[in-house]
C-alpha cells in the first residue's frame, strides 16, 4: 500500500489489476480504479499516482483529484513505480538492472540509467540523490538526478531485507545476517555503513517517517515460534523507543507504510494476506 492526499491507496489481485483508494479516516472504499495490465508498486507525487503494471511494461499516472488514469507510459520492459523525487518518478527495472527517470511535467522519459544487477521497488531520496536497493546483490546505488549518473554503490550485506530513504531521516536497511540482526543507516558524506541497530528481533520491512524508523520483525525465532512485532527506533541516537507487538494481526509482517500517527503493516494474517492500521501514540 501507499499513503497519500488522506487516502490509503492499495494494490489488488488479478490480470487486469485494481488500486483500490480508501479514506484514511473512515478506511471506506473511495474508489476502484481498475489498472490494464495488472500493477506492480504504488508511489505518488505531482498530483498523482503512479502504479507500475510489472510484465506489462508501463507506469500508469491517476490524477488523484479525479481517480481517471490521465497517462500511460509505454516502457517495453517489465516495470515497478520505483519513487517520485525531483520532479520525476524514477521506475525500476529489476529484470534488467535499469532505472528510468521519468519527468513528472511532462510524462516522457529523460533518462535509462543502467545500475546492473537487481535493482527493487525500494527507492528513496536524500542528501540531494536517489537511492535505490538492490536485494540480490545486498547493496545499495546512489544516482545524482544532476547528471542521473551512479556515485556510489554501497555494499551492505549479506542479507537485505528492509530498505528506505527520507530527507529527513536519512538512508536505512535492515539485515538479516544470522549472526549479526541489524538496522542501519549510510552516511550520505561518505557512502559507509554506520550507526547500526541491534534490536535482538528478526529485522524484515523498513519504513522512515514520523521522527522515527520502524521495523517490522519478528521475535523469538530459534527458542519458540516467531511472533510478529514494529520496532520503533530513535534515527538521532539509534536508541530502540518501542516495541510493539502485533499477535495474530499479522502473523507474518511484511512492508510497513504510514502518515502521522497511523501505519500500515503489510502481511499474512489469520484472514490471509492484508494491511493492518496501526494508531502510534508515544513511544512506551
Amino acid at each position: 500500500p501507499q499513503v497519500a492526499f488522506d487516502s490509503v491507496w492499495v494494490s489488488g489481485q488479478g490480470a487486469a489489476g485494481t488500486i483500490t483508494r480508501l479514506d484514511l479516516a473512515s478506511f471506506e472504499i473511495d474508489a476502484v480504479i481498475e489498472i490494464p495490465g495488472g500493477q506492480s508498486g504504488i508511489d505518488f507525487g505531482a498530483g498523482s499516482i503512479w502504479v507500475g503494471t510489472g510484465a506489462g511494461g508501463q507506469i500508469v499516472r491517476i490524477d488523484e483529484a479525479t481517480n481517471e488514469i490521465v497517462a500511460t507510459i509505454d516502457l517495453g520492459r517489465p516495470t515497478t513505480s520505483g519513487h517520485f523525487a525531483f520532479g520525476s518518478l524514477w521506475a525500476i527495472h529489476t529484470e534488467d538492472g535499469l532505472v528510468t527517470r521519468i519527468d513528472g511535467d511532462t510524462n516522457r522519459v529523460v533518462a535509462t540509467i543502467d545500475v546492473g544487477g537487481n535493482p527493487r521497488g525500494e527507492t528513496g531520496d536524500h542528501a540531494g540523490s536517489i537511492w535505490n536497493a538492490d536485494y540480490e546483490n545486498d547493496r545499495v546505488n546512489r544516482i545524482d538526478p544532476a547528471t542521473n549518473t551512479i556515485t556510489a554503490v554501497v555494499e551492505i550485506g549479506p542479507e537485505l531485507t528492509g530498505f528506505d530513504a527520507t530527507e529527513a531521516l536519512g538512508v536505512w536497511f535492515a539485515d538479516t545476517s544470522l549472526d549479526d540482526l541489524h538496522v542501519a543507516r549510510i552516511d550520505p558524506a561518505t557512502n559507509e555503513v554506520t550507526g547500526a541497530v541491534r534490536t535482538g528481533l528478526v529485522p524484515l520491512g523498513l519504513y522512515a517517517d514520523g521522527g522515527s524508523v520502524w521495523n517490522t520483525a519478528q521475535t523469538g525465532c530459534g527458542t519458540r515460534s516467531c511472533q510478529p512485532a514494529v520496532v520503533r527506533i530513535d534515527p538521532a541516537t539509534g536508541e530502540v523507543l518501542d516495541i510493539i507487538e502485533l499477535g495474530e494481526i499479522a502473523a507474518e509482517p511484511g512492508g510497513i507504510w504510514g502518515q502521522g500517527d497511523i501505519f500500515f503493516v503489510s502481511g499474512g494474517g489469520e484472514d490471509g494476506d492484508q494491511i493492518v492500521p496501526l494508531y502510534i501514540g508515544e513511544p512506551g
